[in-house]
């Protein structure tokens, strides 16, 4: 997404990211073999400086996006769903699924990021 909008900022951040000072190691393994090497990402929780210099937010999937209209409602309009443009498709975080289904959930998330509109 980077190289498409290139007038974009581009942060990762979650509502609850995992408890480690490095991405998990399949992302970065899936990463890696699609050619985006040195990767240096620390998982962030969301914060009321970002919502405020951030123009948008997109969410992996419809529990995150619900969570974040919940929480900072302030900020609803900043919040949309990576796949709001796309019938019969549904993302899922991959968290905490399984290698497998991890993979396949990268997949489905890479092809939707080339598809997003901002």
């Amino acid at each position: 997404m980077k190289e498409r909008f290139k007038e974009y900022e581009f942060y990762s951040a979650g509502l609850a990211p995992m408890q480690t000072h490095s991405m998990d190691p399949r992302s970065i393994k899936y990463l890696e073999e699609h050619g985006i090497n040195k990767i240096i990402h620390n998982p962030k929780k969301v914060s009321k400086k970002m919502l405020s210099y951030f123009d948008y937010f997109i969410a992996v999937d419809t529990f995150i996006l619900r969570k974040l209209n919940t929480i900072y409602p302030k900020y609803s309009h900043k919040f949309f769903l990576a796949t709001s443009h796309i019938d019969n498709v549904h993302l899922i975080d991959p968290y905490e699924m399984n290698d497998e289904d991890y993979r396949l959930a990268m997949n489905q998330i890479k092809s939707t990021s080339k598809t997003i509109i901002l």
